[in-house]
C-alpha cells in the first residue's frame, strides 16, 4: 500500500487504521514472531509519521494490539517487554494525547502479569491497579479500574502460589 501511494496512487493511502489492521493480524496469528513483528510495524509507523504521514501516528490501540501479542505469547521475556511498552506509552502520552492508556490497556497488562507466574507478577498488579485508582481520583476518568481490573488482580495472587 506504502509503495502504490508513493509511486503516485494518491487515492490509496495508508492510514493508523489500515496498519492497525495489519499489527492485529500478525498479533493474533499465532506466529512466534508475531508480537515482535507487530512492534516493528508499530515503530515503522512512528517513523513515518515523523517524516511527514501525520496519518501515520500509532495511537493507544496501536500499543494495546503489541501489549496484547507480547501478553499472549507467553514467551520468555514478554513480561519485561510488556511493561516496558506501558511505561513507553505512558511517558509519550505526555505529549501524545492519543497514547494515553485508558482502562483496557491497563487491564491488559494486568491479565498478562496475571498469567505470567513470574516472580513478583502478582505484587506488580496490584502495584499496577493502585496506580490505576490513583488517576482515577486525580481526575482521569478513563484509567478507572473496573471489576476486570479487581477480578485480574485477585487471579494474578491466585496464582502467585
Amino acid at each position: 500500500m506504502m509503495e502504490r501511494h508513493r509511486s503516485g496512487e494518491v487515492h490509496v493511502k495508508p492510514d493508523t487504521i489500515s496498519f492497525n489492521s495489519v499489527i492485529d493480524a500478525w498479533a493474533n496469528s499465532g506466529d512466534k514472531r508475531g508480537p515482535s513483528r507487530a512492534e516493528q510495524i508499530m515503530r515503522q509507523m512512528a517513523n513515518l509519521s515523523k517524516l511527514g504521514y501525520e496519518d501515520l501516528q500509532p495511537n493507544a490501540r496501536t500499543y494495546s494490539m503489541v501489549i496484547n501479542a507480547y501478553a499472549k505469547s507467553g514467551e520468555k521475556g514478554s513480561m519485561s517487554k510488556v511493561e516496558q511498552l506501558l511505561a513507553e506509552m505512558e511517558q509519550r502520552s505526555e505529549k501524545e494525547k492519543t497514547l494515553k492508556p485508558v482502562t483496557v490497556t491497563y487491564n491488559v497488562v494486568l491479565n498478562s502479569l496475571a498469567k505470567s507466574g513470574e516472580f513478583g507478577a502478582a505484587q506488580k498488579a496490584e502495584a499496577i491497579l493502585l496506580e490505576m485508582l490513583q488517576h482515577y481520583i486525580n481526575g482521569k476518568e478513563d484509567v478507572k479500574p473496573n471489576t476486570i481490573s479487581m477480578n485480574t488482580v485477585i487471579d494474578a495472587w491466585a496464582n502467585s502460589g
